[in-house]
């Protein structure tokens, strides 16, 4: 599986509106802010709405190349 590694920007959309634009449910959210490869964010952020610019959040890709 491939990831895309997003890092957080000023203004940045919800967790929910970011992992939508990557192809996933908005419902997918929880499960990819829990997942493994997020665990540095998550440790350093209690919750998606406390992400801060310059995190890296990473979203599998849903789609096949």
């Amino acid at each position: 599986m491939f990831y895309e590694d997003v890092t957080i920007t000023a203004g940045h959309p919800t967790l929910d509106k970011l992992v939508w634009r990557y192809g996933h449910k908005t419902t997918d959210a929880d499960s990819i802010w829990n997942h493994r490869r997020n665990i540095e964010i998550r440790m350093l952020r209690s919750s998606p709405e406390k992400m801060q610019p310059g995190d890296v959040l990473h979203i599998p890709i849903p789609w096949r190349v």
